[in-house]
């Protein structure tokens, strides 16, 4: 949630593999991947450098965050997860 928090304030993101690979962004489309402390750091200073590449990320994000994070779409995985939950009661 902390991802989609920065990207919903416009703040693009470094972060780690797993997590990009749980959010299936993009990296370097949706956001920044980076290991290491040092790749950490080298990514946040190419971030804050470039502000064609700051822009771009921020506004790939953004569009993810309205996608992901919509009503509708909270809704219907809520729908979703209560469904499974009543078929495993059921079969329980």
């Amino acid at each position: 949630h902390k991802v989609h928090e920065a990207a919903a304030h416009g703040l693009p993101v470094v972060t780690t593999p797993l997590i990009a690979k749980q959010l299936q962004w993009q990296p370097d489309t949706d956001i920044l991947v980076a290991k290491q402390p040092e790749d950490f750091s080298r990514q946040c200073i190419q971030l804050y450098q470039d502000e064609a590449l700051w822009t771009h990320l921020r506004e790939n994000a953004l569009k993810k965050v309205k996608r992901e994070c919509s009503p509708q779409q909270f809704s219907q995985k809520l729908a979703m997860i209560l469904r499974d939950a009543c078929r495993h009661e059921v079969i329980d």
